[in-house]
């Protein structure tokens, strides 16, 4: 068994860029990858490797991340650590195995100190000879506006999108986007640290997902099969709806996750996944505005002409402004009263299995296997 292999990748999001695209490919393709001598750690997750934040984070800090790991004490913790090191370990010394590749958005938007960095290169050092870490960044107003409508289907109580907007100021980590390469950098080396701009005209291909492949030289076909659009926006009605709901619905349930949410999220992204909720154009540009310095400064470092375009012609002049109706909740309403509406294949056991990150095949063989243990169970 040797000791580590020749190069691993760690991509770190950030959140809002095309991660759920990425990951899925990567998880759903596991097998294929595995046989050309990539590995998709399945150890750190089985589609998104959160385990890899719940490990890294200092030690005085809980997340939610930590509690969908069983992570509760200091002594859950500490044994948490201890067996992903062992299984990490012995998952990346297998034969035959060229480039490991580990994806964990979180990395951006919770490992905020240099420590937790290290904890993270400590971790993966004795694993392989080459470290890459590639980052993908994008302009702080759009990073904002796709966050506002996720951080609503996580259940989160958030005011409308124009005054979320304005409550960002520039010391804001979360979109500080300067001190997140500087972060990582300091750690890994500048040299091993790629960042990418999420904008098509600079992706290869036009596509995050082709350009990830392209970045970490995975040699892919176009008969791969790649993943359909993940993580929707919701129009303003589904917008309203689920800020008034999160106000009356907590999301977690006995210090744990109310996982009933994720089937009220999928209906409303059935139904009102094809629009979108934006702030206006004014509020857009002022945001981004508040990040010129850093903004400048980053561009200066990484050697570009340019960090980001200067285009918000995508923004309405004027956020909406009416008033969100009885009626327009009551329709809702119904729509989650009929369970997954005009969908059907969002819901049920196959969706679960899909969405767990298995692969078509496998998820085919377990769908089989509950449904012959149900008709040896059922009676008559």
């Amino acid at each position: 068994m040797r000791q580590s292999v020749p190069k691993l990748f760690l991509h770190i999001g950030s959140e809002k860029t095309g991660t759920s695209s990425i990951q899925t490919f990567l998880s759903e393709h596991r097998r294929r990858l595995r046989r050309r001598g990539v590995l998709y750690s399945y150890s750190l997750g089985a589609r998104t490797h959160t385990k890899l934040s719940a490990y890294a984070m200092n030690d005085d800090r809980r997340e939610d991340v930590h509690v969908s790991h069983g992570i509760h004490t200091a002594e859950d913790l500490e044994r948490f650590r201890a067996h992903l090191r062992r299984k990490l370990r012995a998952e990346c010394r297998k034969q035959s195995i060229e480039r490991v590749v580990l994806s964990d958005e979180h990395c951006q938007s919770l490992l905020r100190a240099n420590a937790e960095v290290e904890r993270v290169r400590d971790l993966l050092a004795p694993l392989a000879q080459t470290i890459e870490v590639v980052v993908y960044l994008r302009r702080q107003d759009e990073m904002a506006a796709s966050a506002y409508a996720s951080h609503l289907k996580f259940g989160l109580c958030l005011p409308p999108i124009d005054e979320y907007l304005e409550s960002i100021d520039s010391d804001n980590g979360y979109y500080d986007l300067e001190s997140l390469v500087e972060r990582w950098s300091a750690v890994f080396g500048r040299d091993h640290v790629t960042v990418r701009i999420f904008e098509r005209s600079r992706l290869h291909r036009g596509d995050v997902l082709e350009d990830f492949l392209e970045t970490c030289g995975i040699d892919v076909g176009d008969d791969w099969e790649r993943p359909g659009r993940r993580n929707p926006a919701l129009g303003y009605q589904a917008t309203e709806f689920l800020r008034r709901f999160n106000e009356h619905s907590p999301r977690m349930e006995n210090g744990r996750i109310d996982k009933r949410r994720a089937r009220l999220i999928r209906i409303l992204e059935d139904h009102f996944g094809h629009e979108k909720h934006l702030p206006s154009r004014r509020v857009a540009e002022a945001l981004y505005a508040r990040f010129h310095d850093s903004n400048e400064r980053l561009r200066q470092t990484l050697g570009l002409a340019s960090l980001f375009h200067a285009d918000f012609l995508a923004y309405p002049e004027h956020a909406i402004d009416r008033a969100f109706t009885a009626e327009e909740a009551a329709s809702i309403a119904a729509l989650i009263w009929r369970g997954t509406g005009e969908n059907p294949a969002a819901g049920g056991l196959w969706g679960k299995l899909v969405r767990a990150g298995l692969e078509p095949r496998l998820a085919v063989r377990r769908l089989r296997n509950r449904l012959e243990l149900a008709r040896r169970v059922s009676p008559g």
